[in-house]
């Protein structure tokens, strides 16, 4: 199963949500009495573009339904209170950690992951003390690249960029999929406003794996810095073919194409996804481009 996880994870990471959520559910038809894969599951809803927090929550209460001491389902449903701002939920996790008497790098690692996910509600010390305990644990077995780099995310949170690009390079040492390592490296020294380690960065991580999504989103990012309207398009345009049809993923490639002022794009992958999510911004969304369209700028 293990192996399994892996390959739900990754896909997370490459903005397939919609993969990752087949995987996690395939486990859960596989094993129905397993909790954690409830965990997995759920937390893919929290983790793309625009949080589900019902859809996690009935995940995280059906697997600590299984099993009521299962502290992924309680780090799980702590995150949702976080997602909606509620800080209270960083003792909430601080409690669960303790209770696991800190003997799993998987609750460290997952308890540090909640700490950083909603910067309004984070608390990156916590989680870089819970990262740092977890990659020592994980040392027998091989630590996978996602605990390095998610400690390069909370030193980044910290605007702490020496010692984030310190951890990104020891992620890249064990990934298997460097991509991700670069592109995260690309985005710093986009937040640093280095545009030419962003570029190349990003590049090279595009060398390494030229089907890894988010690279290109980063792409956009800073071809838009430099008001490269027809490269941002592109961008998204292989973006979207390189990311899966969540629909989320696509809402939110509708609005920066938006941003980017390229309203048929827009209009055409909003069109597309428009019955398939909940979130209200979609109509404002419509609102705009069908008054753009009508030419009344």
């Amino acid at each position: 199963f293990a192996q399994t996880v892996q390959e739900g994870i990754a896909n997370v990471d490459s903005h397939k949500y919609a993969k990752a959520k087949q995987i996690f559910g395939d486990m859960i038809t596989k094993a129905p009495n397993d909790a954690s894969n409830y965990f997995y599951l759920g937390n893919s809803y929290l983790s793309q573009f625009d949080p589900n927090f019902e859809k996690a929550e009935e995940y995280f209460k059906k697997g600590l339904a299984l099993d009521s001491k299962g502290y992924l389902n309680k780090i799980g449903l702590a995150s949702v209170k976080l997602a909606k701002g509620d800080k209270s939920a960083i003792a909430e996790i601080q409690k669960i950690v303790t209770d696991s008497r800190e003997k799993d790098p998987e609750v460290l690692y997952r308890a540090a992951e909640a700490l950083t996910m909603f910067e309004k509600a984070s608390s990156p010390d916590l989680a870089i003390g819970y990262l740092t305990k977890a990659v020592e644990k994980a040392q027998k077995g091989g630590v996978p690249a996602y605990y390095y780099y998610s400690l390069g995310d909370a030193y980044r949170l910290k605007k702490d960029p020496g010692n984030a690009m310190t951890a990104y390079d020891k992620a890249s040492a064990v990934a298997k999929n460097k991509a991700s390592v670069f592109t995260r490296m690309g985005t710093l020294w986009m937040a640093a406003q280095q545009w030419k380690q962003a570029k190349e960065n990003i590049d090279k991580a595009i060398a390494v794996d030229p089907t890894y999504a988010p690279a290109y989103k980063a792409l956009a990012a800073y071809n838009f810095r430099f008001q490269e309207n027809a490269k941002v398009t592109q961008n998204l345009i292989d973006y979207t073919k390189y990311a899966d049809e969540d629909g989320y993923t696509m809402l939110e490639i509708a609005k920066l194409h938006f941003i980017n002022n390229d309203y048929d794009n827009a209009k055409t992958v909003l069109n597309k996804v428009f019955d398939k999510v909940d979130d209200p911004i979609k109509y404002k969304l419509k609102a705009y481009l069908d008054y753009s369209a009508d030419g009344n700028y």
